[in-house]
């Protein structure tokens, strides 16, 4: 399921999407290592509010129905 489409299932339940692709860390093991560099120091991703899983808001993703 496709974040657009649980966003159109239950837009109530969003205020904002964020999408966060294109993460190619060529020369790190991983995003982790990545995101820990000099340079990635004044990343936005830094500043993001953590968010609610789907089971916090009360979401169960067997439930919504795709149309």
């Amino acid at each position: 399921m496709t974040v657009n489409a649980v966003a159109n299932q239950v837009p109530e339940l969003i205020s904002h999407l964020v999408y966060g692709s294109a993460f190619c860390p060529t020369r790190h093991a991983s995003v982790t290592q990545l995101m820990a560099t000099p340079e990635a120091s004044t990343s936005s991703l830094f500043r993001l509010t953590a968010v609610q899983t789907p089971p916090e808001l009360g979401v169960n993703p067997g439930q919504l129905a795709l149309g």
